[in-house]
């Protein structure tokens, strides 16, 4: 289906394709089309037999028609992409850089619960990346001892990793979130999950799994572009659900000073500090 963030105007026989937040160039012309109507319907109502089309594979190609999974994710971003009021990046290269970035990754669910997630299950079952911009790991576990058991997981840069914790089929904690660099331990991480602080507490507003949806997708916007978005309140940090409320915690250090994984190595999170986002309320 056509990516949510082009739109299709005729002109004459040309179709010009543009991105919807920046109506005065076009970023794609099909010329010279014999029925340029016909073009845009055949473009719109697009489905999977119609990919060994020339003009559809080239479309294919550039991102400008894709997968309705694809599709509603790049919708839901848009909507967040409306909504930001002040941003040092235009919406237009907001966009452009999400969706090339979005349509780059993989993403891989780790399931050690008994809850299905069909949200998270649709994420997993986009289509690999091979040489992906990104690859992303969601992993639902019980119990800390979960956690080191996932030390056969080669990580490594351009990777993410966002833990939920639940207990049997409820959602208890959403988060942390950690974008992978060499300071970065399962076994710290497991450690240190229980050292936190609160900083504040609100009531639920929407489903537990609204609040998951929402929160990871923030965090996706801010991985690729760098933080420069500040969207997500669970970057190193975690929701914890008590029965009515979210409370909000301090960072959860992805690796401890005293790690063997620290030595050798000057460079590290302990020594150059870092930068988290406000909470969002």
């Amino acid at each position: 289906m056509l990516n949510p963030i082009y739109q299709l105007h005729i002109d004459g026989q040309n179709i010009h394709i543009y991105n919807k937040y920046n109506l005065d160039d076009s970023l794609f012309i099909l010329r010279n089309s014999n029925n340029p109507i016909k073009m845009r319907e055949l473009i719109l109502s697009i489905n999977k037999n119609m990919e060994d089309h020339p003009i559809i594979n080239r479309l294919y190609q550039k991102g400008v028609i894709i997968d309705h999974n694809h599709a509603q994710l790049i919708k839901r971003m848009c909507h967040i992409i409306d909504e930001l009021e002040k941003n040092p990046i235009s919406k237009f290269h907001l966009s452009t850089i999400l969706v090339e970035k979005l349509l780059a990754s993989s993403f891989f669910l780790i399931n050690l619960t008994k809850k299905s997630n069909a949200f998270l299950e649709m994420l997993a079952n986009l289509p690999k990346r091979t040489n992906g911009a990104f690859q992303h790991y969601i992993v639902l576990y019980q119990n800390k001892e979960e956690l080191r058991n996932l030390q056969q997981l080669s990580l490594s840069r351009n990777q993410t990793i966002f833990l939920c914790k639940y207990k049997g089929e409820k959602l208890e904690e959403l988060g942390p979130v950690y974008q992978i660099n060499h300071s970065f331990c399962l076994d710290c991480i497991a450690d240190n999950m229980e050292k936190y602080r609160f900083i504040c507490q609100t009531t639920i507003s929407k489903h537990q799994e609204e609040i998951l949806q929402s929160e990871y997708l923030y965090s996706l916007i801010d991985c690729y572009l760098h933080n420069k978005t500040w969207l997500s309140s669970i970057h190193e940090r975690k929701i914890i659900f008590n029965e009515e409320l979210c409370n909000y915690t301090t960072p959860i250090h992805p690796i401890s000073p005293s790690c063997i994984c620290l030595k050798g190595n000057e460079s590290n999170d302990f020594k150059r500090g870092n930068v988290y986002a406000p909470i969002r309320i």
